[in-house]
């Protein structure tokens, strides 16, 4: 009998039949083939113009795009800061950025990671977070879908902050705008779910 429960405690965590440490290696194997991939991304939308700089840290990589000026009366600040977490486990701005589950039903882990921005691309005051969900495929990681946290709250003004994964949806927390709320500080949260559906992700209504 205590063997038996042991064998359901290690199956809740893993996949039953994989090794718990293959396990742990093959997700630290995604993380890290994660990293280029985002940059990829983000190189399509803010490198034209502008420089680059990286840094990292035990628990993130950064990746921040400044203004080339073309003449000396030109800005040349910075256009957006990127924060890629690379580590599992770290609170991200109050996300848990990196998490691990079965958002399709196919028996089979996606990874999701949620990605820090600020400065909008033209160095303002702006920060806003993008949910990636990767899949692996032949061997290889491929990103199944970007999506932009606001549109994944369960409000038509917000953010969306991801905290789990528990039966096939993230779970996360949604911060929603009143009328009269100041940009730094929306007023009303509520836990909320989001789903894989299709190729993207979609706020499940109603949570």
């Amino acid at each position: 009998m205590r063997n038996r429960l042991l064998a359901i405690l290690v199956c809740s965590f893993v996949s039953c039949g994989q090794n718990p440490d293959q396990l742990t290696a093959d997700r630290n194997n995604m993380i890290k083939a994660a990293y280029p991939l985002i940059k990829n991304y983000y190189e399509d939308i803010y490198s034209k113009g502008a420089r680059t700089e990286e840094t990292s840290t035990d628990s993130t990589g950064g990746i921040v795009y400044y203004n080339i000026p073309k003449n000396k009366d030109d800005y040349d600040g910075y256009l957006v800061d990127i924060t890629i977490p690379q580590k599992i486990g770290i609170n991200l701005y109050e996300s848990n950025p990196i998490l691990f589950g079965d958002l399709d039903h196919d028996n089979k882990e996606e990874m999701i990671m949620t990605v820090h921005t600020e400065g909008g691309g033209g160095g303002g005051n702006i920060a806003s977070q993008d949910v990636f969900v990767f899949r692996k495929s032949n061997d290889s990681l491929e990103i199944l879908c970007t999506v932009p946290d606001g549109s994944l709250c369960n409000c038509s003004d917000g953010m969306f902050r991801s905290k789990k994964i528990e039966k096939g949806l993230i779970i996360g927390i949604s911060s929603c705008y009143k009328e009269d709320d100041g940009r730094c500080c929306p007023s009303v949260q509520s836990v909320s779910a989001v789903s894989l559906s299709g190729n993207t992700l979609k706020s499940v209504k109603g949570n």
